[in-house]
C-alpha cells in the first residue's frame, strides 16, 4: 500500500505552497508526500514552494515523485526532509532552487537548473 499526501495530474496542473508530513503507508508501504502522475500523458505540471518532511518508512519513501505520464514539468524551491528519496523525476523535467535534508538520495532523474541543495 501506499501513503500519498497529494497526488495530482493532468496538463498544466499546478501543486503550490502546501506542507505535508508525516504521510505514512503501512510497515511494508512506501510513502510519497506529492505524487505528479495520469493515465494520459501531460504536460506543464508545476510544484512549487512545497514543505514536504516525515515521508514514508525504508526501504522506500519520496518526497515528490514525477511519473511517467509527466512530461516536461518544472519543480521550483521546495524544501524535502526525512525521506529516502527528495525529488524522483522519470520524464523529462527540469528543477531549481531547491532544498533536501536528511535524505539518502536527494535527487534522480530530471534536469538540475541552477541551485539545488542537500
Amino acid at each position: 500500500m501506499y501513503g500519498i499526501g497529494i497526488y495530482a495530474g493532468g496538463e498544466g496542473t499546478q501543486v503550490l505552497d502546501n506542507t505535508l508530513a508525516d504521510t505514512l503507508a503501512g510497515t511494508a508501504g512506501s510513502g510519497y508526500g506529492i505524487w505528479i502522475d495520469s493515465p494520459n500523458p501531460f504536460t506543464g505540471a508545476v510544484v512549487e514552494h512545497n514543505r514536504v518532511s516525515a515521508v514514508g518508512q525504508p526501504p522506500y519513501s519520496v518526497g515528490i515523485i514525477v511519473q511517467t505520464g509527466a512530461h516536461n514539468n518544472l519543480l521550483v524551491n521546495n524544501r524535502i526532509s526525512n525521506s529516502y528519496i527528495g525529488i524522483e523525476m522519470y520524464t523529462p523535467s527540469e528543477y531549481r532552487d531547491n532544498l533536501t535534508i536528511n535524505t539518502v538520495t536527494p535527487y534522480n532523474g530530471g534536469t538540475a537548473e541552477g541551485t539545488n541543495n542537500q
